[in-house]
């Protein structure tokens, strides 16, 4: 029940499939059982062709591994033209998440850090495009062994796996008698906070805690967003299940002070905790501790940091 649940809710929350639409599905080889539901909940809903993309952790941690080292900076063309093919031909795209995890070798984190940043910036187009809702889209979570046993040791893996899954249903509100209705409420609730904030007109958000002083200015005029989103064309979806945020815009020059990371990061297979991230006039100046993973992140956008 939880994983037709869970389709459903991808389907008619998440990018919302209408009669005739075209939908890729991005997933790793493990959520082959979550995609088969995607599919079948589609076409039920009317899709005209539901595309699927393979992608495989093993098979990308061996590229990091024994990829020659000519190729670390280099993306291939033919990648990003498809990507943006899907794109302009109008499919709705549903990319199915984990993460993926690696011991801390210094130069594995520096050739993953090189190929992530390489894609990330050949990518650009594709992301722009995706971002500006061109097409409805949507970014959800499903378990794998090796993202269920970081968070379960003491357990099997069939029995942690079963705990992660429980936990994402939760989250994603497919074990609710009616999930499609619970997620019609959770977007009133997120829309009612959104038009609140709007009716403020903030020109900053300051954080303060023990170990975060961190003020973020606000565009002029800016506006609060949360829960579904719309196409250019009026199509609504839901960019990200679960969501329990609402946002808006900062200005991009106005973001001073310091800021502690209170929960886990995961790039590049690496989990990172317990560091403060040093921001002057928008851009990051100092890491502390000093993190190379994190570093190499911010490096993708050329406005990310100041060079130390």
């Amino acid at each position: 029940m939880g994983l037709n649940n869970y389709a459903k809710v991808i389907v008619n929350i998440g990018v919302a499939v209408e009669k005739g639409d075209l939908v890729k599905i991005n997933f790793l080889s493990e959520h082959l059982s979550l995609a088969r539901e995607i599919s079948k909940e589609a076409y039920k809903n009317g899709a005209q062709f539901v595309s699927l993309d393979l992608r495989d952790s093993e098979i990308e941690k061996e590229r990091v591994l024994y990829l020659d080292d000519d190729y670390l900076e280099k993306y291939p063309k033919t990648l990003v033209e498809n990507e943006l093919n899907y794109a302009e031909s109008g499919y709705s795209t549903i990319t199915i998440v984990a993460p993926t995890f690696i011991d801390n070798d210094a130069k594995w984190i520096e050739r993953a850090s090189m190929i992530n940043k390489a894609k990330a910036r050949a990518m650009s187009p594709v992301r722009t495009y995706g971002m500006e809702n061109n097409n409805k889209w949507v970014v959800v979570n499903a378990p794998t062994k090796e993202w269920a046993s970081q968070l379960f040791p003491d357990y099997t893996i069939d029995e942690a796996m079963g705990i992660l899954w429980e936990k994402i249903f939760d989250a994603t509100k497919s074990n609710e008698s009616d999930p499609i209705a619970a997620w019609k409420e959770q977007n009133k609730t997120l829309k009612d906070i959104a038009e609140k904030l709007n009716n403020y007109q903030f020109s900053a958000l300051q954080y303060v805690s023990e170990k975060t002083d961190l003020t973020v200015s606000l565009v002029e005029n800016h506006v609060w967003i949360g829960g579904s989103e719309t196409t250019k064309d009026g199509k609504e979806f839901m960019s990200n299940i679960p969501v329990e945020e609402v946002w808006t815009m900062p200005n991009k020059y106005q973001v001073n002070g310091y800021a502690f990371v209170t929960k886990p990061i995961i790039l590049a297979g690496q989990i990172i905790r317990n560091l403060t991230l040093f921001f002057e006039n928008g851009k990051v100046t100092k890491i502390d501790p000093e993190n190379q993973v994190i570093l190499s992140f911010i490096q993708t956008d050329e406005g990310g940091c100041n060079a130390w």
